[in-house]
C-alpha cells in the first residue's frame, strides 16, 4: 500500500508540474524583421531543469535561445510571459508566448505591446467611456483596442498595420508524436 501511495503522490505532483507547450514545432507563419526571421531551425521549446515554470524556447533565432515563465495555466491552455533579455543582437523588451492545448499550437510576440500587455492595470470607468489598460469603449459606441479603431458609423474602420505588426510573431503547430 505505501508503495502505491508514494507512485499515486508521485505521479499526481509531476502531472501537476506538466507543461504541454514543451515540443518541436512546425512553423506555420511568422512575421518580423527578415534579419530574425529566417531561422534554419524548428522551434523547440523545453523545460528548464531548475523552475517548473520556466522554458527554453531555442530556433525562433539561429543558433539562440531564450526564455518564459508561466504566468497562467488552465485547462483550455497557457500563456508565458518573456522577461526583458537580449537574444543575440536582438533585444526583447516585452515577451509573451500563449499555448493553445487543443490546437497543440503556439503564438509567440516578441516588441510587440499591443499583443502581449493584455488588460494591465486598473479599470477606469467615466461617463463617457470604460478604459483598461490600452483597451477603450465609448459611450458613443467606439472601441479603440490594439491598433484597431472602430466607430459608431457602419464601415469606419482604422487599422494601424505598423502597430498590430511591431516585432516579431510566429505562429506553430506542435509536431505529432511519432
Amino acid at each position: 500500500m505505501k508503495h502505491f501511495i508514494f507512485f499515486a503522490l508521485t505521479t499526481l505532483s509531476i502531472s501537476a508540474f506538466a507543461q504541454p507547450i514543451v515540443g518541436s514545432y512546425e512553423q506555420l507563419t511568422i512575421s518580423g524583421p527578415d534579419e530574425y526571421i529566417n531561422s534554419p531551425e524548428d522551434v523547440s521549446i523545453t523545460r528548464d531543469p531548475q523552475s517548473s515554470k520556466k522554458i527554453w524556447i531555442s530556433g525562433l533565432f539561429a543558433r539562440q535561445r531564450f526564455y518564459a515563465i508561466l504566468d497562467t495555466q488552465t485547462e483550455d491552455g497557457s500563456v508565458y510571459n518573456v522577461p526583458k533579455q537580449k537574444v543575440g543582437n536582438y533585444q526583447i523588451n516585452i515577451g509573451c508566448l500563449v499555448y493553445d492545448n487543443e490546437e497543440n499550437q503556439v503564438v509567440i510576440s516578441l516588441n510587440n505591446k499591443q499583443d502581449c500587455a493584455g488588460l494591465s492595470g486598473p479599470i477606469h470607468v467615466t461617463t463617457d467611456e470604460v478604459r483598461a489598460g490600452d483597451i477603450r469603449v465609448g459611450r458613443n459606441g467606439k472601441v479603440k483596442a490594439g491598433g484597431v479603431e472602430v466607430n459608431n458609423k457602419p464601415g469606419e474602420v482604422k487599422v494601424d498595420t505598423k502597430t498590430m505588426f511591431e516585432g516579431i510573431q510566429y505562429i506553430g503547430r506542435k509536431y505529432s508524436r511519432r
